[in-house]
């Protein structure tokens, strides 16, 4: 019997660094980045904000709603930083 390889990879923060293993190598060069996550936490600001900015479309991120206000803190000086710099 010949076993199935699966064509999607799934990453886990619990298992391995994404911004290492995962996220800052597939964002470079990117025109955009779509990303739907069971809860965003601002880590992922912190751990590859280089990679993020050089994207040249706005990053978008769909998640819950179970925010912590050092998330939401984090949004909003992102944005703020976007707009003044427009």
């Amino acid at each position: 019997m010949t076993e199935s390889v699966s064509p999607i990879r799934r990453f886990s923060s619990r298992r391995q660094k994404l911004a290492h293993s995962f996220l800052t190598e597939r964002l470079r060069g990117a025109k955009a980045y779509d990303r739907i996550a069971g809860y965003f936490c601002a880590s992922i600001v912190e751990a590859a904000p280089e990679a993020l900015q050089a994207v040249e479309r706005p990053v978008h991120v769909v998640c819950n709603s179970g925010l912590q206000a050092q998330d939401v803190s984090m949004a909003r000086a992102a944005a703020a930083a976007l707009h003044q710099e427009m």
